[in-house]
């Protein structure tokens, strides 16, 4: 058994029961474009609670025995039975035939493919897709209490959340949306979100960004996740941050001082530091939400950065000594003829394609 590549935003996240909780991210973590975010994600969850930690353990344990029992014909019939398929003898009778152990093996590994059904096609490779044809349909209708968003590069999506809580997902972002009966888990796995929270003091709304915790009740605040490096901005009311140790099998320990944010507050985690923002620059940094790009005395090269986020088609620059020239700029998003106009204003430079290379360069005139 080998890890495969799958769509795993089709699968939605069990709630309530730590073995299907564990084969959810069994699952996940068997997929070999397995991304750091979702694996930080995964030392979340399982530090969260003893059972996390027993559940995935049996899991382990299942998956290494599952390869000596997947041709089992009493495992396969086993299947077939749960899956609907055609006349197969009684389980006790089967059960009976297996020894103790095995037959408990079983038993879970057949219980897991009725809870979770993409985990099966992922371990198992047995004649699934003769069966195929014969399998009702399965229910379409989305879990919304537990969701994947996405948006591509250039993109922006808005979602309302069961709870009442807007999220805002800019270019090239990932979240995974957990809503519980005593706490709602977002995990931003990369790009940026604006996320505005309905108050509910019985429901802590937790972002979990990089090794940062961001926990609030009824707020308005952005958290943007660069590689492992989380930058948390309050817009309204107040957030906590704090620092999660995501060591494997290790219990959450708190390891830098937590901070509280006041509305204008941002913090970064690289440096583990709040400054005060500027209104305009807030402005600014939060334009993609109106569809614009604006950029207030800013160096070309952090323009040209921003701007890459949301295009295939990079802008290169051509002379260092370009990238330390500032510019301010308010243009529509993705319109880069804007961008050539105003430095064409400005300075003495210009944008030309590489048709080659599929990238635009500034450059000197």
């Amino acid at each position: 058994m080998t890890s495969q590549t799958y769509n795993h935003s089709d699968l939605s996240y069990p709630e309530n029961d730590a073995f299907a909780e564990a084969a959810y991210w069994f699952t996940i973590l068997q997929n070999e474009n397995c991304a750091e975010a979702e694996r930080r994600a995964f030392s979340l969850w399982l530090s969260k609670s003893p059972l996390h930690e027993e559940a995935y353990d049996q899991m382990v344990m299942l998956y290494e025995g599952a390869g000596a029992l997947q041709d089992d014909e009493d495992i396969l019939a086993l299947r077939r039975e749960y899956l609907g398929l055609g006349k197969t003898r009684a389980r006790v009778h089967i059960l009976k035939r297996a020894s103790f152990v095995v037959a408990a093996m079983a038993a879970m590994f057949i219980a897991m493919i009725a809870i979770w059904p993409d985990l099966s096609s992922h371990l198992q490779q047995d004649n699934t897709e003769q069966y195929a044809d014969k399998l009702e349909p399965q229910d379409q209708q989305a879990d919304t209490n537990s969701l994947l968003l996405t948006t591509a590069v250039g993109e922006q999506l808005t979602r309302t959340l069961n709870d009442g809580s807007l999220i805002e997902l800019n270019t090239d972002s990932e979240v995974r949306v957990h809503l519980s009966a005593d706490q709602r888990s977002i995990y931003l796995l990369k790009g940026q979100a604006v996320f505005s929270v309905a108050h509910d003091e019985s429901r802590p709304f937790v972002v979990f960004a990089g090794s940062r915790r961001v926990t609030a009740l009824g707020t308005l605040f952005e958290v943007r996740l660069d590689l492992a490096d989380a930058q948390v901005t309050l817009l309204e009311g107040k957030v906590k941050v704090d620092e999660v140790n995501l060591s494997d099998k290790a219990q959450k320990k708190p390891t830098a001082k937590p901070v509280e944010l006041l509305p204008g507050d941002r913090y970064l985690s690289a440096t583990n530091e709040m400054t005060r923002v500027d209104p305009t620059r807030i402005q600014s940094d939060l334009s993609w939400r109106n569809g614009r790009h604006i950029f207030v005395d800013e160096k070309i090269s952090v323009i040209v950065a921003e701007l890459n986020r949301y295009t295939e088609r990079k802008i290169i620059i051509n002379d260092p000594k370009i990238g330390d020239l500032k510019a301010s700029a308010n243009f529509k998003m993705g319109s880069t003829q804007s961008l050539s106009m105003a430095l064409e204003a400005t300075f003495n430079l210009s944008l030309r394609n590489d048709t080659t290379a599929n990238t635009i360069i500034i450059d000197w005139k």
